[in-house]
């Protein structure tokens, strides 16, 4: 298991470096796409995929599936940086100019809601529809964060989500069974931090992201439910940041400063995601086996993260580009992919397929199916990144004493309706 572990997510832990206008010509199923006139003459319609590298073979094992599926269709890969910011802003320079040198593009789950206000991305609804795929094929988080305006504008390649990373050499086996369940509460989840601290040779019993950056967004996102317990999810979050069972460091610390407390045995559960689990080898001094990936509380959800898969509004091929977006979301080439890279399919019926476990057990563990079940995606407005910005300068000054709960509270709901997002 060791070996799988490591591989099942050395693909999300480099996919993790990616991360962290003009109206559309038409609605999903009714654009010209140019391929009859292709069939016609027996030529094969050309179209391109934007995506990055993640260094796994797969962006090229699916191109190659799917150019070998069929005899009408042939894609080229045109790869993007691989540094996030790069490759968005290549992206935005090419969409915001109404080129459509790119047919099908690959962003961060974060980008869809404010690509789609721009008018740069194609619905897929009306496709899907023809297709015979409805929402409910897919992971729920994905289908919220793909959606805008009451329209699905993207499918997901890849996801993945948060989950508490326990030892499962301390933790007692029904407190484990309970965690990997996720039918508990945060305050439960405090109250065993608490319990464990200091066992085990640890120093704290649990580790969060608090530092002013977006991994504070995701995990408040998750502690007030999505934003609908805004003032009691706050509260007990900064009840955890500040107990003595976290580090002192703890409104500092990113995703890497949990993963090094971690390996090094000095803490019992983390916040993490599902990158986490490669960080635990034989030379690290916690090894794999002594890790199990659980769920957070059903109560709160988990956060979505992943890459999706959408429509250049601009495409002179839409009906071509969508039988490579089906293609490598749902079915054959979406296990072509997710084998290949060791990622966590989007499709429900991949992400449970006993073919993916075979050589993915982490994904098979009922940690990370569990926690599938449960995800959440961060606020689905235009201009997302100045939201999130907002946020993190208004919980992270409540959560450094500098602000009252109430005026917290009255900021983050003032913040959540100047860009549009209504809690549900």
């Amino acid at each position: 298991m060791k070996r799988k572990i490591l591989a099942a997510f050395l693909a999300a832990a480099m996919g993790a470096t990616l991360i962290v206008g003009c109206g559309s010509n038409g609605s999903g199923g009714s654009g010209d796409s140019g391929a009859d006139e292709g069939s016609s003459s027996g030529e094969k319609v050309h179209i391109t995929w934007y995506s990055a590298d993640n260094g796994s073979g797969a962006q090229q094992a699916l191109v190659d599936a799917f150019n070998a599926s069929q005899d009408k269709i042939e894609v080229e890969w045109i790869e993007g940086s691989s540094k996030s910011d790069d490759f968005k802003q290549q992206l935005m320079t090419s969409l915001s100019a109404g080129s459509d040198e790119y047919d099908v593009i690959l962003m961060d789950c974060c980008w869809v809601s404010d690509i789609a206000a721009s008018g740069y991305l194609e619905p897929v609804d009306e496709y899907m529809m023809d297709a015979g795929l409805s929402a409910a094929d897919f992971n729920p988080g994905t289908i919220q964060a793909n959606t805008y305006s009451a329209k699905l504008y993207a499918l997901p390649l890849y996801v993945d989500c948060a989950s508490l990373c326990v030892r499962n050499d301390i933790v007692s086996p029904e407190d484990l069974e309970v965690l990997v369940s996720g039918d508990y509460t945060y305050r439960d989840l405090m109250d065993m931090a608490a319990k464990y601290t200091g066992q085990g040779g640890t120093q704290y019993g649990l580790a969060v992201q608090a530092n002013q950056y977006e991994g504070l967004v995701c995990n408040v996102n998750e502690w007030t439910s999505n934003f609908t317990n805004i003032k009691g999810g706050l509260e007990e979050f900064k009840e955890a940041v500040k107990a003595d069972y976290t580090s002192d460091k703890q409104l500092s610390m990113i995703e890497s400063d949990g993963v090094d407390l971690m390996t090094s045995g000095q803490c019992v559960m983390y916040r993490g995601w599902g990158s986490t689990y490669s960080n635990f080898t034989d030379e690290t001094e916690v090894g794999p086996d002594q890790i199990t990936p659980a769920c957070l509380p059903n109560s709160g959800g988990s956060t979505l993260g992943g890459w999706e898969m959408g429509i250049n509004a601009n495409s002179a091929q839409k009906e071509a580009a969508w039988e490579f977006v089906k293609y490598a979301t749902s079915g054959e080439g979406n296990m072509v992919f997710c084998k290949t890279g060791n990622s966590i399919p989007g499709y429900t019926k991949n992400a449970e397929s006993e073919e993916l476990f075979e050589s993915n057990d982490i994904v098979e563990s009922d940690g990370i199916q569990n926690s599938l079940k449960i995800t959440i995606s961060r606020p689905t407005v235009e201009r997302y990144n100045e939201l999130s910005d907002g946020l993190q300068v208004a919980i992270h000054t409540y959560l450094s004493d500098e602000a009252e709960i109430d005026e917290t509270v009255t900021e983050v709901e003032n913040l959540l309706n100047e860009y549009g997002f209504q809690p549900q």
